[in-house]
C-alpha cells in the first residue's frame, strides 16, 4: 500500500490534499450570468413606466375581464400550476433528508400450541422505533436540498412566462376580433351599397340606358362582395372559438363581444436598453435558475 513507503507526516498531507481536491469538485457558479447582452437603443421610446398588468394600459374593461378569466381559467396556466406544486413538493422532500429520521415498527403474531388435551394460544406484540440521520459530510444533501430549491424557483419563473404569454395572446386575439368585427360591418355597409346601385341599374336597363355588360358587371361586384362578407364572417368565428378556447371555455361558448370599437391606444411606455428588457423575461431567468440548479 501506499502509505507504507510514505513518512507518516508526508501522508497525512497527501490525505488534506485529497479532501481540499474533492471539495473543489463541486461547481461554483456566480449568482448572475456571465454573458453581457449588447447595449442598444430603440429607434422610439416614451416615458410612461410600463406597468406589471400591462394590459391594463389599453384602458379596456372588457379586455380586462377577458384576461382575469383566461388567468384563472386557461388548462394549460392550471398545468403549469400543478408543475410548480410538484416542484415545491419535491424541494421539500430534499430538505426532509436534512434532518434524523424516524422509523417505527409495529407487528401482533398469535401462535397456537397443543399438548394432550391442553391448549395454549399466546399473543405476542412488538414495537420497535429506530432513529437514523446523515451526516452531510461531502455536502450531498445540502446540494441536493439547494438544487431543489432552485428548480422550484425556475418553475415559478416558468408560470410566470405562461402567465405573460397567455395575457399577450388574449389580448392580439381580442383586437383581431375587433378589428375582423369592424371589416364585417364595413363589408355589410358596402354590400348594401352594391345592392342599391344593383337595383339602379337594372331600372336603367329595363329602360334602356345602359347595355347588358354593366348590369351583368355590377352583378359581379354584388356576389364578390358577398364572398369576401362570407369569408370575414368565417374568420371573425375562427377568432371567438380561439379566445374561447384561452379562457378555458368549449369552442362554441365563445364570450361574446362586449365593445364594438377599436380603443385609443395608450402612451409609448419606456423601454430603456434591450438588455433591462432582456433581464426581466421570465424564461431567461427560469433558464439561468435550471443551470444553477
Amino acid at each position: 500500500m501506499l502509505s507504507q513507503y510514505l513518512p507518516r507526516r508526508a501522508w497525512h498531507r497527501v490525505c488534506l490534499l485529497s479532501l481540499c481536491l474533492l471539495a473543489a469538485c463541486g461547481p461554483m457558479l456566480d449568482s448572475r450570468p456571465g454573458i453581457e447582452p449588447p447595449q442598444g437603443a430603440f429607434s422610439a421610446t416614451g416615458a410612461e413606466a410600463l406597468p406589471d398588468h400591462w394590459w391594463q394600459a389599453f384602458g379596456d374593461p372588457a379586455l380586462d375581464r377577458l384576461v382575469e378569466q383566461a388567468l384563472t381559467g386557461n388548462l394549460t396556466l392550471q398545468r403549469t400550476w400543478d408543475r410548480l406544486d410538484q416542484a415545491r413538493a419535491i424541494a421539500r422532500k430534499a430538505g426532509a433528508e436534512a434532518w434524523p429520521q424516524v422509523n417505527a415498527d409495529a407487528g401482533f403474531t398469535r401462535a397456537r400450541s397443543e399438548t394432550g388435551d391442553r391448549k395454549e394460544i399466546d399473543n405476542i406484540y412488538n414495537l420497535g422505533l429506530a432513529v437514523s440521520y446523515e451526516v452531510d459530510l461531502w455536502g450531498r444533501i445540502g446540494s441536493s436540498r439547494e438544487a431543489a430549491r432552485l428548480d422550484a424557483i425556475a418553475s415559478a419563473e416558468n408560470l410566470q412566462t405562461a402567465a405573460l404569454t397567455l395575457t399577450a395572446q388574449v389580448a392580439t386575439t381580442w383586437f383581431q376580433l375587433l378589428e375582423q368585427n369592424e371589416q364585417v360591418e364595413l363589408l355589410e355597409q358596402q354590400l348594401a351599397t352594391n345592392l342599391k346601385t344593383l337595383e339602379l341599374i337594372s331600372v336603367q336597363f329595363r329602360t334602356g340606358q345602359v347595355g347588358i355588360a354593366d348590369l351583368l358587371q355590377q352583378r359581379q361586384v354584388v356576389e364578390s362582395r358577398r364572398g369576401e362578407l362570407s369569408l370575414a364572417q368565417a374568420r371573425r368565428q375562427v377568432l371567438k372559438h380561439q379566445l374561447a378556447v384561452l379562457l378555458g371555455l368549449p369552442p362554441d361558448r365563445a364570450p361574446a363581444l362586449a365593445a364594438d370599437r377599436l380603443g385609443e391606444l395608450p402612451p409609448l411606455p419606456m423601454t430603456g436598453l434591450q438588455s433591462d428588457l432582456l433581464e426581466r423575461r421570465p424564461d431567461i431567468q427560469a433558464a439561468w435558475l435550471t443551470l444553477q440548479a
